[in-house]
């Protein structure tokens, strides 16, 4: 048996991965069939990805703020960096001029746009969950609890931003109303979020 979060091999009966600390699947109590979520009285539906065996669909809401945390890490230092060195901004006094930034501010944008990209791809890849994402106790994994490659990972991150920019948000929406809490990125790449609480983590 391998860790869904670093393919690291493990024993039944293991309660965490020896590598990356991950809680691994309980073990179904006795004269119960099928995995159970940690901590709940009640094993998962038998029509729901093998991968709520690890844990409790991460809902909308505290989705919400770790999606926040994550796009603030890489912007907000770059940005006051720029402001303190005195480099060009938009004028936001001004909505037109604001909308028709500095070519060095364009390129200050791409390049975060870039770091983000790379941030989200390689910590999904490599960890299963963003800094942001841990702190809260949530996981992307695969349906059927497996790790998610690095391709994948790409391809969520990239769904993701169409579905915020194109969408006006409302994929996100998905995530509320789908019963086992996965958005329009989750759906195409076939992935869910998991989650746990902290202190089995």
């Amino acid at each position: 048996m391998h860790c869904p979060s670093c393919g690291n091999p493990y024993q039944p009966g293991n309660r965490f991965c020896g590598r990356c600390g991950l809680a691994l699947p309980a073990n179904p109590p006795a004269g119960q069939s099928g995995p159970v979520y940690p901590g709940a009285l009640y094993p998962a539906a038998a029509n729901r990805p093998a991968a709520f065996a690890l844990g409790m669909p991460g809902g909308f809401w505290i989705r919400v703020l770790p999606y926040i945390i994550d796009r603030l890490i890489i912007p907000l230092p770059l940005i006051l960096l720029w402001m303190l060195l005195g480099l060009p901004t938009p004028d936001f006094s001004n909505i037109t001029e604001a909308l028709d930034s500095p070519p060095a501010f364009q390129r200050l944008q791409m390049t975060i746009a870039f770091l983000i990209l790379l941030y989200d791809t390689a910590f999904i890849a490599l960890r299963g969950a963003t800094p942001g994402k841990q702190v809260f106790g949530l996981y992307v994994v695969r349906a059927d609890g497996s790790r998610i490659g690095w391709g994948r990972a790409l391809a969520r991150h990239l769904l993701t931003a169409l579905t915020l920019n194109f969408t006006l948000g409302l994929g996100f929406l998905v995530v509320a109303l789908h019963p086992d809490k996965r958005g329009l990125h989750d759906l195409i790449c076939d992935t869910v979020v998991v989650r746990r609480d902290r202190q089995e983590v």
